[in-house]
């Protein structure tokens, strides 16, 4: 072998691994949300206080692989409380950016994070109802009748 084509080589090495990171970071949609985009879902969370979610259950398709992100209102505006990573359409990974937390799933069962803090698997399913129902609950303290949870 000629050495003068190792960095040559290398280099068309690099290229197309740095190629694949980008098209791996772009198949996980919605796992660098920093703020909640149009379609966010609202949820209410134990204080009392409203939380939004993206994408809201109804829109992830079968098969989703990327993330469902909630957001929790603080001074600074909306914060990131948690992160479900889905893999072929369920969720196999959560992440809780302010207490360092992250906890894996595999067929349904924890397998690494401390299971005092993690969420049952069922949890992992961010459940919301539309945009406005929020609002309009805190006012009347009743669900108008297309306000549903997904």
């Amino acid at each position: 072998m000629d050495i003068r084509f190792t960095p040559w080589l290398f280099a068309c090495l690099l290229l197309g691994a740095g190629a694949t990171a980008v098209a791996a970071a772009d198949e996980r949609p919605n796992c660098d949300l920093a703020s909640p985009p149009a379609g966010f879902g609202e949820f209410v969370v134990a204080t009392g206080v409203e939380g939004r979610v993206y994408p809201r259950l109804d829109a992830i398709p079968s098969g989703y692989a990327g993330c469902q992100v909630a957001w929790g209102w603080a001074v600074e505006g909306w914060q990131i409380v948690a992160r479900v990573e889905y893999q072929n359409g369920f969720p196999v990974r959560l992440t809780a950016p302010d207490h360092d937390l992250v906890c894996e799933y595999r067929g349904g069962e924890l397998v690494s994070g401390p299971a005092d803090a993690c969420f049952d698997y069922e949890r992992l399913y961010f459940r919301s109802y539309p945009q406005g129902c929020l609002a309009s609950y805190f006012q009347t303290r009743t669900f108008a009748e297309t306000c549903k949870l997904d």
